[in-house]
């Protein structure tokens, strides 16, 4: 039941689910999916709520490091422009 998991769970499943769920977009000029493929996702939540918990604490963690890295890319760039 996806009522048993948090946000933060699901928003990173589905991400992590993105290359499939896409794969089942149709459109042939703007691809898409509907309310019924949506519908249709099966979302795998841990039985255990200890396990949600942590899940939590590793994304928040994960996201914490990828604005550092967003942040340290950015750097690079505009070093790399202003020596060539």
């Amino acid at each position: 039941n996806v009522k048993n998991c948090t946000n933060s769970y699901l928003y990173n499943y589905l991400l992590q689910s993105l290359d499939k769920i896409t794969a089942s977009s149709s459109g042939s000029i703007v691809k898409g999916i509907n309310s019924k493929d949506v519908k249709n996702i099966l979302v795998k939540i841990p039985k255990n709520k200890d396990s949600l918990s942590e899940l939590d604490v590793q994304f928040r963690k994960i996201e914490k490091i990828q604005k550092i890295i967003s942040g340290k890319t950015k750097e690079y760039e505009q070093v790399i422009k202003e020596v060539f």
